[in-house]
């Protein structure tokens, strides 16, 4: 089963979720910090962009992380399936990808501020790989999506 299917009734358009019960606990959650811990093929890289999304919607303008453990991780997996979600079904984002940032579209104008990838903007969502050294150490974000934060390579010192 698909985790989302976009659906248009009129002009309209609109994202209808099919979240497992893991999932839906954790998008109902007011938690600081909600969890996912599931096995192989448990549906945590599809959903961390959604979560991410929401809180985009409830914290408004500003810094957002997509951490993931490797650099394979985060080129293999993250990266497309954050990009598909902001760039292809939501269209309000923008990847830069020299400094691996998508810039998010604002709300109210519907415009991308930057013309250059360290121009302000609006808000943007910095991807990284937590093998990569010194990349969040000085990262401040409203919220952060850390997918596959259990394994080996994601460490405290990173």
């Amino acid at each position: 089963m698909r985790l989302y299917e976009v659906v248009t009734e009129g002009s309209k358009r609109h994202i209808k979720f099919s979240f497992h019960q893991g999932q839906l606990q954790a998008w109902d959650s007011l938690a600081r910090f909600p969890f996912i811990i599931a096995g192989t093929q448990g549906g945590k890289t599809s959903f961390g962009p959604w979560w991410l999304y929401r809180e985009i919607t409830r914290c408004g303008a500003g810094d957002y992380l997509a951490v993931t453990a490797s650099y394979d991780l985060f080129k293999l997996r993250m990266l497309p399936e954050i990009r598909t979600v902001f760039e292809d079904v939501l269209g309000i984002g923008r990847w830069w990808a020299g400094d691996k940032v998508i810039e998010l579209r604002d709300p109210e104008t519907r415009q991308f501020h930057a013309r250059r990838s360290d121009d302000p903007m609006w808000g943007r969502i910095i991807l990284r790989s937590a093998s990569a050294g010194g990349g969040l150490e000085s990262a401040t974000a409203k919220a952060a999506w850390l997918d596959e934060c259990g394994q080996d390579d994601f460490t405290l010192e990173d």
